[in-house]
This record gives structure tokens, sequence and C-alpha cells, in this order.
């Protein structure tokens, strides 16, 4: 056999092809931020959420949604003046309280619509003087709830909204039953949505075979014979 066709043949080899998953991973934050009772029907304690928080969804070219992680935050920020009406010093406090409600496209475990109870710290006055006011007084305070959803995940996969709404009141409390209070209440509300995926990915390799090698060995040595025949003529 000729050697350069020998060591032509020895190109032969074995295409191996590869299969794995890469896992990625996409997020979305939208917000809202209002004075109080914000997307309320019914300003009580039993409204319902009137407000929406659209998403653009996960974008399924980019492979299969596995899971998706919802993270809510609540916070407030506003001030409250408390006043005695009494006719003598007494000991007052007040905090603001904030009951949000959302709804998802989906259940939130075993509940349609979810609940987040939040209240601020505390301003205290040990002895407010008979008739006077503590002035206004600022006051905060923030909570989370998350939770993970694996299934009916095709809600997840187009636009979607959270519909929500965010009810604002203040607490007092007065030793003598005389304590009032004035407030401004801003709830605001976060929500993060975070989406968890895998993309196929297929690799493909040429590995030679092991007997082609041993031939491409040969086929070498055998040019190499070659060569030193044609110098020696």
């Amino acid at each position: 056999m000729n050697p350069l066709k020998t060591a032509l043949a020895a190109t032969t080899a074995l295409v191996a092809s590869t299969a794995f998953s890469f896992a990625g991973t996409i997020t979305q934050t939208m917000s809202n931020s209002a004075t109080t009772n914000w997307g309320t029907s019914n300003s009580t304690t039993g409204f319902s959420p009137t407000s929406t928080l659209s998403f653009s969804g996960f974008n399924t070219s980019l492979g299969t949604l596995n899971s998706v992680v919802i993270n809510v935050t609540e916070s407030v920020v506003g001030s409250l003046n408390i006043t005695n009406s009494g006719t003598s010093a007494t000991n007052v406090s007040g905090n603001l309280s904030n009951l949000l409600k959302f709804q998802l496209p989906v259940n939130w475990g075993s509940v349609a619509q979810k609940s987040l109870p939040l209240l601020s710290n505390s301003y205290s006055n040990p002895a407010l003087a008979a008739g006077a006011s503590t002035g206004s007084q600022n006051v905060s305070g923030r909570t989370n709830t998350q939770h993970t959803f694996t299934s009916n995940l095709s809600s997840f996969e187009s636009t979607w909204s959270a519909l929500l709404g965010d009810l604002g009141q203040v607490s007092v409390s007065a030793a003598n039953a005389q304590g009032s209070a004035t407030y401004t209440d801003t709830g605001t509300v976060a929500i993060v949505a975070t989406y968890n995926y895998t993309t196929p990915v297929h690799t493909t390799t040429s590995t030679p075979e092991p007997a082609s090698m041993a031939v491409l060995g040969a086929g070498l040595a055998g040019l190499g014979v070659l060569r030193r025949r044609r110098k020696s003529v």
C-alpha cells in the first residue's frame, strides 16, 4: 500500500456527541409606592386589592422553565402625632399598622389571595402633658415573604400580573384612654420574580480511532523510508 495513502487513511476519526444542560436565572422586579390605602376597594380590613403590577414573564425560547421564586417585600414609612386630650399627664404610644393583600396567577401555597400584615416601630411618651401633642414623629417598618412555584409554570411564561392593595391605619394607646393621633403613611411593595431554567447544550468532538493511530504511525514511517530511497537513487 502506498505510504502516503496509508497516512491519509489514518485521518479516520470517531465522532462523539455529548449533551448537557446549562442552568440559568432571570430576575424581574416591579414595585409600587403610594400614600395609605392605595389599591383598596372599601378601605377596611376586608378590602379587595385593585392595583396591578405587570411582568413580562419568562421567554420560553431560552429553555425549559423549572421553577419560579416570588419574593414580596412590604415597607412602610410615615409619621404620627399623638395628642393627649385628658386633664392630666399620661403615657401614650402609637405605631402604623399596614395590611398588604396580593394575588398571583396561581395560588400562593393553599390560598388564592395572600395577606401580609406589617407593624411599624412604636413611638411612645411616658408623660405627655394634658392637652399636649407629641409633634410629628417618624416611624417605619419592613417585612417580606417568599414562595417557590414548581407547578402551573405556564402561567409565568407570558405576560402576567400581580393584583395588590395596601391598607394603612394608625394604632394609639393612652393610659387615660384620651389619646388620638394624626398620621401619614406611605406603603411600598416590591415583588421580585426569579425564573430558574435549563437550556440543553449539544457538543460534538472528534476522537481518532485507536487503530487509525497505529496506521498513521506506520504510514509516517513508510514515508520516511520512501524519502531515503529517493535520496539514494
